[in-house]
């Protein structure tokens, strides 16, 4: 599984915390060569009503990157 996975902001929202979840695994599914140097944020998304926005933290020996 991943370094870390945080619901930020998806306390009261249990269909959306449940979404995430469920992406998280599928995302888990997609990235196995990296999963365990990466993060993974999920918050409320900004723009639309009822969306996720996931941000993805990659941590190397060499440095960091992030992607939203």
């Amino acid at each position: 599984m991943f370094k870390s996975v945080t619901y930020v902001g998806l306390e009261n929202q249990p269909e959306l915390r449940r979404q995430a979840e469920v992406a998280t695994q599928v995302l888990a599914e997609e990235v196995t060569r990296f999963q365990e140097n990466l993060s993974v944020e999920w918050t409320l998304g900004e723009n639309l009503p009822a969306s996720l926005c996931v941000q993805l933290t990659l941590d190397l020996p060499t440095g960091s990157a992030r992607a939203k």
